[in-house]
């Protein structure tokens, strides 16, 4: 397709604060405005990206980024924290993360959360889950005095200890808890000095000695995905598959259910996605050919468009590292279904 631009046109956003940008030495605007500018399709491009306003739970720090164009495209890799989604029309997205500065913490007295007892082949241990810049687990042997491991599980912010075995006869120390990304469980191996094994961000429970974890993967059909691990001849296995578990898949209807179909094909359940399709549609299509249609995507961009049965959604596809290519797909719903997936031609949607 034609770029819609005679020049690559830069759109620079900085996720969740509103910064200044500078162009070289030229003010271009406020992240908040999403300004839009031309750039040479050809050399490099130097841009300074500055807070305007700070955080509760640090400094945010400026940052200077420069970027190389060739016959007005992206080349080399980006730096880090930054992605680019690059459109036909000229247009490329720039996400921008600026590095967060941490303040200082704050001397604090440790205190416990939960405490266990481990009864093992060397006598009884004590684990204790306690608070002291962050959240840490110690497994310690009370008559001599000895730290058996110390760990500290990232995004963790409340938990709880029990005693179980699983890895062996001897109790294994298990933690579930919450952090920012929802569920946490780990087990913690005796026969291995307390080593984690399993480390999930999910819900877990035993059954009849093997453990079962799920976690809820966020999408618009309410996917699920089990883990199963068992322990065979003193070695872990572990086995899973996507599904409904604990819940009924939702009803989707207009654009949420092009996404969810979209959503379907990235976690390779083709035949689920294909009993979103219109009978007719089935019988053109198979499954292989629908999931190589829509291809191997990294995400759908937030805005779609609607026209009526037809809905536009731009999908972003892996490039290079941190830098993907965007392509628009127009769905035509029939009777609650997909009747037709087709790539965009601007001149009709």
């Amino acid at each position: 397709m034609t770029p819609a631009y005679a020049l690559p046109v830069l759109m620079i956003s900085c996720p969740g604060v509103n910064c200044l940008i500078t162009l070289g030495s030229t003010l271009i605007g406020e992240t908040d405005d999403s300004p839009a500018v031309p750039v040479a399709p050809n050399g490099p491009c130097y841009l300074t990206i500055t807070p305007l306003v700070q955080p509760q739970e640090g400094a945010l720090l400026p940052r200077a980024i420069r970027l190389w164009l060739e016959d007005g495209a992206l080349t080399g890799p980006l730096p880090q924290g930054v992605e680019a989604y690059c459109a036909p029309s000229g247009l490329i997205e720039l996400s921008v993360t600026l590095p967060l500065l941490p303040p200082a913490p704050e001397p604090s007295v440790p205190y416990g959360l939960s405490r266990v007892e481990l009864r093992g082949e060397r006598g009884t241990y004590v684990a204790t889950l306690y608070r002291e810049n962050g959240l840490r687990v110690a497994v310690e042997d009370p008559k001599s005095d000895v730290m058996i491991a110390l760990h500290a599980p990232r995004d963790l912010t409340d938990g709880r200890l029990m005693a179980h075995p699983f890895s062996c006869t001897h109790d294994d120390l298990i933690l579930t808890g919450q952090g920012p990304c929802g569920h946490r469980f780990l087990v913690f191996s005796a026969r291995e000095d307390y080593a984690p094994i399993v480390d999930d961000y999910a819900q877990g429970e035993f059954r009849q000695g093997v453990l079962y974890t799920l976690e809820s993967l966020g999408d618009l059909s309410g996917h699920q995905y089990q883990r199963i691990y068992r322990m065979e001849n003193g070695k872990l296995q572990e086995s899973g598959s996507y599904g409904y578990f604990s819940s009924q898949r939702r009803q989707l209807n207009g654009p949420q259910l092009c996404i969810g179909l979209c959503q379907s094909v990235k976690l390779g359940l083709v035949e689920e996605a294909m009993g979103l399709l219109t009978p007719s549609l089935r019988e053109q299509i198979d499954g292989s050919g629908l999931a190589g249609f829509i291809g191997d995507f990294h995400d759908i961009r937030p805005l779609y468009r609607e026209n009526g049965s037809r809905v536009a959604l731009t999908l972003s596809y892996p490039k290079e590292e941190n830098c993907y290519t965007l392509n628009t797909l127009v769905f035509t719903l029939k009777n609650g279904l997909v009747d037709n997936i087709q790539e965009e031609d601007p001149d009709e949607f």
